[in-house]
């Protein structure tokens, strides 16, 4: 090893000059066969101001970092990759974005994604109802769904409200809750017709199962007008095949009295002497 030069006032000087022309302080001192502290010590010996932080190349990590920061925000890249492409190390880069109050921490990036993830899926899970998964297989995102619930309650927001809402049963779409839980460990749900407008509370399990569609008056004005049937004999009139059938035969009979009127080609029965005619629209 060869022994280190006697450092006097030309080498601290050439070793400005090195760094100046764009040498790191440390390459300055190798070339000169001199320590990076021996050239301290005899500058502050001298009497020789060094112009160190402001040089070499350190001063060349923020232009390029400038020059670089569309790729780097385009391809998420950390200081590792950073410092293995540009070749400086890794700490002089991260020094030198925190200068310019950037911040490529992975960790910090992604919590700051989760956070607006967990906005949206919360924003579309009060627009649409719904479950917290199913809002997010609607968007297409993958999140812990805890971290959507945390930000419902921190904003006041109850999501179990949302949990049927928007859904459509028939005429029946299902408003924002809260719902009721009943003896029989069913549902009252808050439900707005979309006939007319009307808001009721209706049985989930009935809304599901389709035993209601809509309130009495669309139902009523959606259900067919009842077919009646005459005697051509006598001329009396039933409001419905139903009627006719129990007032002349039986309620068992009405399957069979209702299919014989519909079927035949002249719409007419005779019984018991007499012929009856289902008045069709």
């Amino acid at each position: 090893m060869s022994r280190k030069t006697f450092i006097t006032p030309e080498v601290v000087n050439k070793a400005q000059q090195l760094m100046n022309e764009g040498a790191s302080f440390k390459e300055a001192a190798d070339q000169l066969n001199a320590s990076t502290d021996g050239i301290r010590d005899a500058a502050r010996r001298y009497g020789i101001e060094l112009s160190i932080a402001r040089v070499g190349r350190r001063s060349q990590v923020e232009p390029l970092l400038r020059e670089m920061m569309p790729q780097i925000i385009a391809e998420g890249i950390g200081t590792y990759e950073i410092a293995k492409r540009t070749g400086f190390t890794q700490p002089a880069v991260h020094k030198v974005l925190k200068q310019m109050g950037i911040s490529l921490q992975p960790r910090q990036r992604q919590k700051e994604e989760t956070a607006r993830i967990a906005e949206r899926v919360l924003k579309n899970l009060v627009t649409h109802g719904g479950y917290v998964k199913n809002a997010m297989r609607r968007l297409g995102v993958k999140i812990d769904p805890q971290i959507v619930r945390e930000l419902a309650k921190s904003q006041g927001i109850d999501i179990s409200h949302y949990r049927y809402f928007g859904q459509i049963f028939g005429q029946w779409e299902v408003q924002v809750g809260p719902f009721e839980r009943t003896k029989t460990l069913d549902l009252l749900v808050t439900c707005k017709c979309l006939g007319c407008g009307v808001i009721e509370k209706r049985s989930l399990s009935n809304l599901r199962s389709g035993r209601t569609k809509a309130c009495r008056n669309c139902a009523a004005a959606a259900r067919p007008e009842a077919m009646k049937v005459k005697c051509l004999e006598d001329g009396t009139i039933f409001n419905s095949i139903r009627s006719f059938a129990v007032q002349r035969f039986s309620l068992k009979k009405y399957q069979t009295v209702r299919l014989h009127l519909l079927k035949s080609e002249d719409g007419r029965l005779v019984h018991e002497g007499l012929t009856y005619e289902l008045l069709k629209k």
